[in-house]
């Protein structure tokens, strides 16, 4: 079986289908949705409805635009899905590919659902198998943006909804997406600023190890930096256990001075508000 036999060609339908079918919607109720993830990751696993279906394993993740989906999930499921030949390239793996595009009739996560969902169809996109969680693809921001959503990570619970029009906390930080990276601008020992990157697929929490030497925080020889704080917008915490790398190697790393990873935030919740870019961060106990 090829890839493009397993695609309805769709043609003019499809159009149609586009400018006929609602692109958003949500349940009258607001649903806080369970989640696991890997012991090196604080990407959230979710199960998500395709056309209806039963849940499949996708991860959230903010790092990508597009709605990923393995072929395998295609061609073990028969899941249909609408085609009008179109191609993308995509570059997640340090190597240029062509993939095809392919419309969900409907993705349904909790309580939202988005109809005539853009999807890319690669090969091999499980990520979190290796540590027996095994998952099909990824719902990225194509999916998100027009939410608001909370990771509530000790709890293992998230919730999706859809961004209040007068309702705006404070203490929120500007975010803003560079190549792939979702950044903030951050203070360090209450006075060093930098721009730190919000990653949940990184095991660790991070800054750079020139950057550090330049601001006094380490010596030349040492191989982690204890930070006495880091605040972004009005959250604080104290004693960060930073290991040293090299930003530059990464997406938006030349102009990063760290990540936030995995390490600090399983102990918050984080709520991500995409249409204001707006992030907050918090310390929580295990109630949402």
């Amino acid at each position: 079986m090829t890839m493009k036999s397993l695609f309805m060609f769709a043609g003019p339908f499809l159009l149609s289908l586009l400018t006929t079918l609602p692109a958003a919607g949500q349940d009258s109720s607001s649903r806080w949705i369970p989640f696991e993830t890997t012991s090196q990751s604080a990407l959230p696993i979710v199960a998500a409805r395709l056309n209806g279906s039963e849940g499949y394993r996708l991860v959230l993740d903010t790092s990508v635009r597009e709605v990923l989906l393995d072929i395998f999930l295609i061609e073990g499921t028969g899941i249909e899905l609408l085609s009008e030949g179109e191609e993308a390239v995509i570059d997640f793996y340090g190597t240029e590919e062509t993939v095809p595009v392919a419309y969900l009739e409907s993705l349904h996560l909790g309580g939202v659902e988005r109809r005539v969902v853009r999807t890319l169809i690669i090969k091999g996109d499980d990520i979190t198998s290796r540590e027996g969680i095994p998952s099909y693809g990824r719902i990225g921001r194509d999916f998100l943006e027009p939410f608001r959503l909370t990771v509530h990570y000790p709890r293992k619970l998230l919730l999706l909804e859809p961004s209040p029009e007068d309702e705006v906390p404070p203490s929120g930080a500007a975010f803003e997406f560079a190549d792939r990276a979702l950044s903030v601008s951050a203070r360090v020992n209450g006075t060093i600023e930098g721009r730190f990157i919000i990653d949940p697929a990184a095991s660790v929490t991070m800054v750079d190890r020139k950057w550090a030497q330049r601001e006094g925080l380490v010596k030349d020889d040492e191989q982690m930096a204890e930070l006495s704080s880091l605040q972004i917008g009005e959250f604080v915490v104290n004693q960060v256990a930073a290991r040293l790398g090299e930003m530059k190697r990464l997406p938006d790393g030349d102009r990063s001075a760290g990540i936030i990873g995995a390490t600090l935030l399983r102990r918050l919740a984080v709520t991500y508000d995409f249409p204001r870019s707006l992030v907050w961060l918090r310390h929580v106990g295990k109630s949402p």
